[in-house]
């Protein structure tokens, strides 16, 4: 869990070395539990297969960026996540979307009182000698660069960080909104007033659905929405939100959206500049990405690890999908894939954990554990 949050940048790790601490924790526990003969690992060979496409990914990395330390740290977690019997990724999904949300509601509170008019002083927080600056209330984040309406992104840096944990964790659960654990994200997700969180949580709620042919379900689900958007478009202040964040945001320009702001124009032009040349295979590391402000996405992660990079990464966001032939684990990848294009983000744990467990969940009516080649109990 909280390596989970930790990859998400909350503001307890701004400046510090949390995350490693944590890395060196959590391998330093799991290699205990695997030389102790724990029953909790076993090694298959479609594990070995993933680790081995993992493994390419991260010396891949390696021989862009160097970070040798941190990089065989992150390798080292996601290789103990891999092992895990199929049963303790269920429990281990399952902890962190209990414990996750219960932080989360727990924030959003907050956040209510505080648009309410009810909070503390806040401290300012600041990052990269000012790249972020925010009010900090401890339980959640204000920028200071906010305008009339402040979104919520609970403790963490942006509210497409918090996005990237938030919706795969939701996609890994299946989309269960019985879960009230599942609709607590999915109601943080919603004030985070994130056009990336609303595309693909619509997306993943009619793909889930149309998998189980729950046509009927589906279009009472989109009366209900439509309804409930028409009542707040009604309203000045609703109808005013409505219109920042979202109608204006989907509106077409140049042939793009309008909200697909990831990059700008002479970053677009050295994204041109590099795809035509021979660096287009391994990216271009002397590009001063922070000279062209807040960038994202796609085009920035092939500008800095170039075409090599991307396709091992989408062959590793795949391999569950396929080797598991399952329509909710395509799902599942198929929307990881989806928000790493808007915020191509692929070593972050958040990421990872979601595909790895949640393929271990939705699959777990048809995988029947195969290929065993040993496990960690003595």
């Amino acid at each position: 869990l909280v390596l989970f949050m930790n990859s998400m940048f909350p503001w307890y790790m701004w400046n510090n070395s949390v995350l490693q601490l944590s890395m060196c924790l959590t391998v330093l526990v799991s290699a205990l539990l695997f030389i102790t003969g724990r029953k909790i690992f076993a090694i298959t060979k479609s594990s070995l297969q993933l680790i081995l496409i993992v493994l390419v990914a991260y010396v891949v990395y390696l021989m862009i960026h160097g970070g040798l330390l941190g990089v065989g740290l992150t390798f080292i977690v996601w290789v103990f996540v891999i092992l895990l019997k199929e049963r303790y990724k269920r429990q281990l999904l399952s902890f962190i979307t209990k414990w996750f949300s219960i932080l989360i509601l727990v924030s959003l509170t907050t956040y209510i009182f505080y648009l309410l008019g009810f909070s503390i002083p806040p401290s300012t927080i600041v990052w990269n000698d000012g790249q972020y600056i925010h009010y900090n209330y401890y339980t959640f984040l204000i920028s200071t660069n906010a305008t009339d309406f402040f979104r919520f992104m609970s403790i963490f840096m942006e509210p497409g960080h918090m996005t990237m944990g938030l919706v795969p964790l939701i996609m890994a659960n299946r989309f269960d909104l019985k879960n009230r654990y599942v609709l607590i994200l999915f109601i943080a997700g919603l004030f985070s007033f994130s056009l990336a969180a609303y595309i693909t949580m619509f997306l993943g709620y009619v793909l889930f659905n149309l998998s189980r042919n729950r046509i009927k379900h589906l279009a009472g689900s989109f009366l209900v929405v439509a309804s409930v958007v028409l009542i707040v478009n009604a309203f000045p202040l609703g109808h005013e939100v409505l219109d920042y964040f979202l109608w204006d945001r989907l509106e077409f320009e140049d042939g793009t959206i309008v909200g697909n702001n990831r990059t700008t124009q002479a970053f677009d032009r050295v994204y041109e500049n590099v795809m035509n040349s021979p660096q287009r295979w391994f990216g271009d590391q002397d590009v001063d990405i922070e000279a062209y402000g807040g960038i994202s996405g796609f085009k920035k992660f092939l500008v800095t690890d170039g075409l090599c990079s991307i396709i091992v990464w989408v062959l590793l966001y795949l391999y569950n999908a396929f080797r598991r032939r399952n329509k909710d684990v395509l799902i599942l990848s198929s929307i990881i894939l989806l928000l790493l294009f808007q915020n191509a983000y692929p070593m972050w744990h958040c990421v990872f954990f979601c595909y790895c467990l949640g393929a271990a969940e939705l699959s777990k009516r048809d995988y029947n554990g195969t290929n065993l080649i040993c496990t960690s109990e003595k």
